[in-house]
């Protein structure tokens, strides 16, 4: 058999962002101010690395599960008051790269 191979070396490091958007249509991208109860979609966005790229989102630090939601856009409530640190992490599909990580605060009153 004859074939190719192709080596890519992409040294692009990985960055990512959150948006939360609200069911008014705001859009915030920095603290974020909430109602007991209310819903919100987290949104992630990825740039870097040569495959897919993999969202994988922590909603409360303190109760050490690291991962309590994945995918690029994920909907939570928050029913406690208190405030909480969301927490974004963007890393390609292979492990190829270095995650990134990326927080916004959440206060719920």
């Amino acid at each position: 058999y004859v074939g190719e191979v192709k080596v890519v070396n992409d040294a692009t490091p990985i960055r990512g962002e959150i948006s939360a958007r609200l069911r008014n249509g705001s859009v915030r991208k920095q603290g974020l101010n909430l109602a007991n109860g209310d819903e919100v979609d987290f949104v992630g966005s990825g740039m870097g690395g040569s495959s897919v790229l993999k969202y994988t989102w922590d909603f409360n630090e303190a109760d050490g599960i690291d991962a309590d939601a994945e995918g690029q856009v994920v909907k939570r409530k928050f029913r406690k008051a208190g405030t909480y640190t969301v927490t974004l992490t963007v890393s390609d599909y292979f492990g190829l790269k270095e995650p990134y990580k990326t927080t916004l605060k959440v206060t719920v009153n």
